[in-house]
Parts: C-alpha cells; sequence; structure tokens
C-alpha cells in the first residue's frame, strides 16, 4: 500500500516535468548536514495529516524523551509518535520524514536496529524533502514555475 502511494508521489513530481525545488530543512537526522531551517504553512500539515489518514496511519503527539518522531506497525495500522514541545516547522518536518519512512521502508523490518539505521535515515529525509516539495506546488518554497 506505502509503495504505491511513494510511486503515485514520484510520477507526480516527474510530471511537473522535474522541477521541484527541493527544500532544504534542519535535521536531526545522523550524519545529515542542514542548510537552512524552512517555514512551513497550515495547509502543509494539513495535506501531511491527509495523507497519513488514507494511508492508514495515525499521528500522536507524545512524550518521546530521546526521539523527535517514531514509526511503528500495529495490526495494518501504522503509528507515527511526534515529540511533544518542537515547533510548529519541526512537527511539519518530522510527520514528514516518518511518512516517508512508511512508504519506503515498510517492508525492512526493525530499521533502528539494521546495520543499514543511517542509510534508512538518509532516504527518510530525502523522501521527506520531496513530500514536502511535492505538497508545497504552488506555495512559496514550492516547485519552480
Amino acid at each position: 500500500m506505502g509503495k504505491e502511494v511513494f510511486e503515485k508521489l514520484m510520477n507526480l513530481i516527474g510530471s511537473m516535468g522535474g522541477a521541484v525545488t527541493f527544500l532544504s530543512v534542519e535535521s536531526h537526522a545522523k550524519g545529515l548536514l542542514a542548510t537552512e531551517t524552512v517555514e512551513y504553512t497550515a495547509e502543509e500539515m494539513e495535506k501531511l495529516m491527509h495523507l497519513a489518514e488514507e494511508n492508514n496511519v495515525v499521528v500522536s503527539f507524545v512524550p518521546f524523551c530521546a526521539n523527535d518522531g517514531m514509526l511503528s506497525y500495529k495490526r495494518a495500522e501504522g503509528r507515527i509518535g511526534i515529540r511533544i514541545g518542537m515547533s510548529f516547522d519541526e512537527y511539519v518536518y518530522n510527520i514528514a520524514h516518518e511518512l516517508a519512512h512508511y512508504f519506503l521502508h515498510y517492508d525492512k523490518g526493525d530499521i533502528i536496529t539494521s546495520e543499514k539505521n543511517d542509510e534508512y535515515e538518509k532516504q527518510a529525509d530525502r523522501g521527506a524533502r520531496m513530500l514536502l516539495a511535492a505538497l508545497s506546488v504552488g506555495q512559496k518554497g514550492g516547485a519552480a514555475e
């Protein structure tokens, strides 16, 4: 299910003629360099929440101590936990990051303890940027016209 949605996202980006401008985002993922902070809109948050709902993914805000976000699967339902106490922009980005894990890594098992964890985190960061760029089409910072 998640893979088909990601393929639709890729097709959407391709139909734009490859003119998507990827957003630079502060990332707390290991090994990634960030260049600037991006400000997101309520519309982008709403679109992310609808995307999660359409894919049977529940998003909850929880008092994590060590993680900004985490994805788990329970009985054919994805669950994303997002740490309480972050900025709005961090909420938006972390939801996109965890959704990217959902679409890209749903069949990989426990990615946290995997020896490929760093690679999976980088993939999720790139996927989050792609997802947010696609959701931002027509908005400031979205696809080039």
